[in-house]
């Protein structure tokens, strides 16, 4: 915004006729229209159509501006009012729009629509001021000066946008690497002969290898299954279905008295584990995405008649379970991080 002639200066001159003046006005206050406007529309091309609309109304109104040192704040306001006519006009083309045929949908662009999701999550106040600051390049004098607020009002806004932009911005990364990550299938076959099967998320096949064949199993096959956030959450139901009770009947199959399902500690694989005690020794049997946790918690806790509660670190019930006509019941144990069911006798 800075120049040699201050607003109230170049207003003056406009006023007397100088065409030159309103242009140094535009050059030094256009991205802060564009700011307001993209605040209130979330919409590059319609936000660069409301600025020009508000330089227009701006220079047909500047003689009714009676203190040209306030110019920035006017101006200001004038954006704030056409972004926001421009907003309720939309409204009402996309109600007249869904009596007729629909309006053919524009290629959506990413990055946009990332900018526009976080932005969205900040207070009105905070997201205008982190607009002009953080994205128009603005000092907090500046926006301050346009805003018509104090200097450490912009900067308290613009130092918690920041922050919480941030945040947002790191959960949408976080989401988009769950929902791009791969989900290996799996074969491999214990030092006892067990046939071992599952899912887990990993960087490659390779690693998914290098993880069995650390643990000492001869690996059959490694293929990845190409899964979206969607597909993850419709598979979930037929999870519930088939751990719920395969875990537990296939432990009895190979005579564990104890099944052991847990998170990881963190690090390396990401997926849920399964381990059966069988005559003493730990075997780790199969491996399910972190996905599966919750649903799967929610399953065995209903079937042990359990209420879970966040704030109990262990709770206790029983799941009784028909094998080959026998009832069995197992002692159920929920912790944080980990699932463990004893055969009782």
């Amino acid at each position: 915004m800075a120049t040699d002639r201050d607003d109230a200066q170049l207003v003056k001159e406009v006023l007397a006729g100088s065409q030159e003046a309103f242009g140094e006005l535009v050059a030094r206050y256009k991205d802060a229209a564009f700011g307001v406007a993209f605040h209130r529309l979330g919409d590059f091309e319609e936000a660069r159509d409301a600025a020009q609309e508000t330089f227009v109304k701006a220079f047909r109104n500047l003689g009714k501006l009676r203190r040209p040192e306030a110019f920035a704040n006017w101006l200001y306001r004038i954006a704030e009012g056409t972004a926001t006519d421009a907003a309720r006009r939309r409204r009402g083309e996309l109600s007249l729009e869904a009596v007729g045929e629909p309006a053919a949908p524009s290629p959506p662009d990413e990055i946009a629509g990332q900018v526009r999701e976080a932005l969205a999550t900040l207070p009105d106040k905070t997201r205008v001021a982190v607009i002009l600051h953080y994205v128009d390049g603005y000092s907090h004098a500046e926006v301050a000066q346009f805003l018509g607020t104090t200097e450490g009002a912009v900067k308290t806004r613009v130092s918690r946008g920041k922050a919480r932009l941030r945040e947002e911005m790191a959960e949408m990364v976080e989401e988009r690497l769950k929902r791009e990550s791969a989900v290996f299938l799996f074969e491999a076959e214990s030092v006892e002969g067990h046939l071992v099967t599952g899912q887990t998320d990993a960087k490659s096949a390779a690693a998914v290898r290098k993880r069995l064949t650390d643990r000492g199993y001869r690996v059959i096959s490694v293929k990845r299954d190409w899964r979206t956030q969607e597909d993850q959450e419709a598979d979930v139901e037929e999870s519930m279905r088939r751990f719920g009770h395969v875990i537990i009947e296939q432990g009895l199959k190979d005579g564990a008295t104890v099944i052991r399902i847990a998170l990881p500690r963190g690090g390396g694989d990401r997926s849920v584990t399964v381990s059966y005690l069988i005559e003493a020794v730990w075997h780790e049997v199969m491996a399910v995405p972190t996905y599966v946790w919750e649903p799967l918690k929610m399953r065995l806790a209903d079937m042990a008649g359990v209420e879970l509660r966040e704030e109990a670190i262990r709770q206790r019930g029983r799941i009784r379970f028909e094998f080959e006509g026998t009832e069995r019941e197992f002692g159920a144990v929920f912790g944080r991080r980990v699932m463990r069911l004893e055969l009782r006798k």
